[in-house]
């Protein structure tokens, strides 16, 4: 049973072997909830908010100038495909929350932006493509200037700036994701 769970691997003469923790076994069971609509994106949303502010605080504060341009990258690479590829325009948006998260130096953060990214990505898709042409450039657009605040607030070292900026930012998604729902 714990070998079906990855926690331990029987290795042939040596016995059984405590592996190192994999956080994808958690990821699947909280993406599965969700997609049953056992735990309502409302949560999720609410969640975010109590979590996302404080770890892009904590970014603000510890990030390298690695960081910095790991974050300009996705800004850059979003600009480049939004109006050609929303599946990859989505990956670098969660690329770019993943690298805050990462930021953050706290090593929970990845582990829980992972889990909640693998949850939302769905609900961000389908709110973008219930929307028209224009519609749909204009999400992007506003991403990517949201973006560009929060990588400036953190660049400049801001916690106030940033987390402010986070809010507005998770505000539009709490938005997106109840006029999806409404549908």
């Amino acid at each position: 049973m714990l070998e079906n769970a990855g926690i331990v691997e029987i290795i042939p003469g040596d016995g059984a072997v405590v592996r190192m923790p994999d956080t994808s076994l958690l990821e699947k069971p909280f993406e599965n909830l969700v997609t049953l609509r056992s735990i309502p994106v409302s949560d999720l949303v609410e969640y975010r908010k109590l979590t996302e502010i404080a770890v892009a605080g904590w970014a603000a504060q510890r990030r390298s100038e690695e960081d910095l341009k790991q974050l300009m990258q996705c800004i850059v690479t979003a600009e480049e495909i939004m109006d050609r590829d929303p599946d990859a325009f989505f990956e670098q948006d969660i690329k770019f929350h993943q690298t805050i998260a990462a930021s953050s130096r706290n090593q929970i953060a990845p582990i829980f932006c992972r889990m909640i990214y693998s949850m939302i990505g769905d609900v961000l898709l389908k709110a973008y493509l219930k929307k028209t042409e224009l519609a749909r450039v204009n999400m992007c657009k506003e991403i990517i200037c949201i973006h560009r605040l929060l990588y400036a607030a953190i660049y400049e070292k801001n916690v106030e700036q940033v987390k402010k900026v986070m809010e507005i930012h998770l505000d539009a998604f709490t938005l997106a994701g109840n006029r999806l729902l409404d549908k």
